[in-house]
């Protein structure tokens, strides 16, 4: 049936993306380019239903990105280029059941995979992967209990993940991690007190992290 590309990048010894079919929904896709060189990777959800991959990081011969099931609903999965077969597997079932813990942000810092997520014990927070289940968890409650840090704009700099993050005392602040719980930390709360200065637009420029935020006094800068 005809196909729409959704979402691709580099993978592997090609280009992988997320393509849709009359017959079979919604799924991931590889191609070396070559004219009829196109090869479906995995009918992660049955029949014609969608798994509807997106998010898609590309890391040489490794991928990890959100894909959906009516048993899971949208949770992180992993594919690997493995002796020139592919090899799909899923990361976990983060939030139990069909709600799905909507995994954002794939971003690769420290040795891990970071990414946001959420679950109903903590909202949306920080987890990590290391590329199987049983590497995949919450790396911190930020904002304890059911609250949110909404961890946002991840970004990897200097051996370190650094992104937006919210927490009762401080409000939404520029935070770091190393990839432990210990070594995930504020860096600075720049509008002092629990009003947000919301760190905007992260971005790196040769030995420099930059963004926009609102101290209280200056306006956004």
């Amino acid at each position: 049936g005809p196909s729409e590309i959704r979402e691709s990048g580099s993978f592997g010894r090609g280009i992988g993306f997320s393509a849709f079919t009359t017959t079979g929904g919604a799924e991931l896709y590889t191609t070396t380019g070559a004219v009829g060189n196109v090869d479906l990777v995995d009918q992660i959800e049955a029949g014609s239903a969608s798994s509807s991959p997106f998010g898609i990081h590309y890391s040489g011969l490794v991928a990890i990105f959100t894909a959906r099931t009516a048993a899971a609903g949208f949770e992180p999965w992993l594919i690997a280029d493995v002796a020139g077969s592919y090899f799909t597997a899923s990361l976990g079932d983060l939030n139990p059941g069909a709600p799905g813990s909507g995994p954002q942000e794939f971003t690769p810092a420290a040795g891990e995979t970071f990414f946001s997520a959420e679950d109903s014990a903590s909202g949306r927070e920080l987890w990590t992967t290391g590329g199987s289940a049983a590497t995949t968890s919450r790396l911190k409650d930020i904002f304890p209990g059911l609250g949110e840090s909404n961890p946002a704009e991840l970004l990897a700099f200097d051996g370190r993940l650094f992104f937006r993050a919210c927490d009762p005392t401080a409000g939404c602040e520029l935070w770091t991690s190393d990839g432990t719980s210990s070594g995930t930390v504020r860096v600075k709360d720049i509008r002092a007190g629990a009003e947000s200065s919301a760190p905007a637009s992260l971005t790196v420029s040769g030995a420099s992290l930059f963004f926009s935020a609102d101290d209280g006094s200056n306006g956004r800068e």
